[in-house]
């Protein structure tokens, strides 16, 4: 049996305030890393410090049994000072252990976060196929250099930086396997503050994501999607429905989040899974992210969205980001005041939920 990989969710912020279970949501990034690793015959432990009070409790029962390939936290900046007190339990408790940090902040600042003496392995970008990679490694530094998309400190002490690593083609990994999860503390939902109080069959839903893609074609200045260059991969529409399907089935979930930051970028792919929800006579609620300039008359017109609603779709968020023209031309964003606003309209018209991000002092 090979060795177990433990993954960790550190608590949103030093003083965060654990809520009820059912308004959590899985912990995405390293639900989908997992999936890999137990995909190619790893033991995984999930470990969600966002949802789990005794966290901490729960790293020490996976370490304690030995075995451990590598402990491996995702950190946002936010998520730093809990990151640093896992680390440092971790270390204290099992110093044979490799620290690995992964996830945005450590993407976007590798050197300061490896000067961190509890940091030994930084991963940069997507960490799928790099922690399967780190996982069938032995993590001494010697041993790192030929391992994409990592920066590590060798023997001296020194920072060394690897080649990056090529992009995930989600059509060919595992999606979300929840059982590494207790997905029961995270699948109820009620949808009511997102406009499901009208829902067939009620506001209160079994939901589970599904990524349906990832990255973005478009460059808007302050996204990590511009900084780091990630092109857009959609997942086919045959695959999304499968698995929708698949979820139905084994979880008898009735709510989808499609995790995809452009959702709408290809029309084909809209109509193909349309068509297939159509053909299968599926039903679900299921919601997602979209862009003002689809709202146009050959794309998302009144008719279009009348379809969309009647799929299930009821809810999106929308990158309105700011209601100044000069401002939206100044971050590239691609869109225009009167495209939002039509987009308000159009929506409302056909009982379709929206929220709107805003960026606050550009």
């Amino acid at each position: 049996m090979k060795e177990t990989v433990v993954l960790i969710n550190p608590p949103l912020k030093p003083d965060w305030e654990y809520k009820e279970e059912s308004s959590s949501y899985p912990p995405m990034g390293i639900l989908y890393i997992g999936s890999l690793l137990r995909n190619n015959g790893y033991q995984v432990k999930i470990v969600d410090g966002a949802l789990e009070k005794n966290y901490i409790e729960m790293i020490k029962d996976v370490i304690d049994k030995g075995d451990v390939a590598f402990a491996g936290l995702s950190v946002m900046t936010a998520q730093i000072l809990p990151a640093l007190k896992i680390s440092e339990y971790v270390r204290q408790h099992n110093s044979s252990i490799k620290i690995v940090w992964g996830g945005i902040h450590p993407t976007l600042f590798p050197e300061h976060t490896l000067r961190e003496e509890l940091v030994d392995i930084v991963v940069i970008g997507e960490g799928e196929y790099t922690a399967l990679e780190l996982a069938g490694t032995t993590l001494d530094p010697k041993n790192l250099s030929t391992v994409k998309g990592i920066a590590y400190k060798n023997r001296e002490g020194k920072i060394i930086f690897n080649e990056s690593r090529e992009p995930v083609d989600i059509n060919k990994t595992p999606p979300f396997q929840f059982d590494l999860i207790n997905i029961e503390k995270y699948i109820n939902k009620d949808l009511t503050s997102v406009g499901g109080k009208n829902l067939s069959g009620g506001h209160q839903r079994r939901s589970l994501p599904v990524l349906a893609g990832l990255g973005c074609p478009y460059r808007c200045t302050f996204c990590i999607n511009a900084i780091l260059k990630k092109k857009y991969r959609p997942k086919q529409a045959d695959l999304i429905v499968q698995e929708v399907e698949t979820l139905m089935k084994k979880y008898d979930a009735n709510d989808f989040g499609m995790i995809d930051e452009d959702f709408f970028v290809s029309k084909k792919r809209v109509e193909d899974f349309l068509n297939l929800i159509e053909e299968k006579k599926l039903r679900f609620s299921w919601h997602t992210s979209t862009r003002a300039n689809y709202f146009i008359d050959s794309y998302i017109n009144e008719n279009f969205l009348h379809r969309l609603r009647r799929s299930g779709f009821f809810h999106f968020g929308l990158g309105a980001e700011s209601g100044s023209e000069r401002i939206l031309k100044l971050i590239n964003k691609g869109i225009t005041v009167k495209q939002v606003e039509n987009v308000a309209f159009l929506s409302k018209k056909c009982d379709v939920n929206g929220d709107c991000s805003k960026l606050v002092g550009i």
